[in-house]
């Protein structure tokens, strides 16, 4: 019986191998069946909030204001006049895309998702820089952009209550895709910098004209990830 058992399982496992066999050449003959696999999977990158001190608008208050700074703020509550029309402000995230360096040869897709929040009180432009290094006292140059042609991005101010005051901000959603040739530009990618050019008026157009009130919690929010699709040959 046992003898008949294991001649049996022999038979058996023979069998689905010449199944198996059979299959895999089809396979191989059919023009029709799919010679690739195109796989995608999710990357979180991180997020900044980035916001603004009194030292980023000029404001030095161990000495007298200057009666030729002729820009008029409110800075958590104390009126300023400061020189500055707008003030450069910078967050970064450190996401060395060398992680994804085995997967470069496979790489067919990149896209970007964005999520960002203007929480302050006047409209930002702002704009979203890959560098392989950066420091923030040291200048160094982008290798691109996530917003094509190195235009900067419009992002409208919170909403404001009749006393010029922040209530409440809404997130703005995008989704960026990035040719095979840009892919290529992000291997030795280590650092994402966002740059953003904060007014200290309001725009000639605004209905609400009264001196700009800051607040040290104000802030621009920013979260990144990606989306990576692959095409791996079978």
């Amino acid at each position: 019986m046992k003898i008949f058992k294991a001649t049996f399982l022999k038979a058996f496992i023979i069998f689905l191998l010449i199944i198996f066999y059979s299959c895999i050449k089809n396979i191989d003959n059919d023009p029709d069946f799919p010679k690739t696999w195109s796989p995608a999977f999710a990357v979180p990158i991180g997020s900044t909030t980035i916001k603004a001190t009194i030292e980023d608008f000029g404001i030095d208050t161990s000495i007298l204001k200057i009666a030729s700074d002729s820009v008029p703020i409110y800075f958590d509550g104390f009126h300023y006049n400061i020189s500055l029309e707008k003030i450069e402000l910078v967050g970064a995230l450190h996401f060395p895309f060398e992680s994804l360096a085995a997967e470069f040869e496979t790489l067919k897709s990149i896209e970007f998702s964005l999520n960002i929040n203007n929480g302050f009180p006047t409209t930002t432009s702002a704009q979203i820089y890959f560098y392989i290094n950066y420091s923030h006292d040291v200048y160094s140059i982008p290798i691109d952009s996530l917003f094509a042609d190195e235009s900067w991005k419009i992002f409208e101010h919170g909403n404001l209550n009749d006393e010029g005051i922040v209530t409440s901000s809404d997130t703005e959603n995008y989704r960026l895709t990035f040719s095979e040739n840009r892919i290529q530009n992000l291997k030795q990618v280590e650092w994402i910098v966002i740059k953003l050019n904060l007014p200290t008026t309001r725009d000639p157009l605004d209905i609400l004209q009264d001196t700009v009130k800051f607040k040290s919690n104000y802030s621009l929010y920013t979260q990144l990830g990606l989306r990576v699709g692959l095409e791996i040959e079978i």
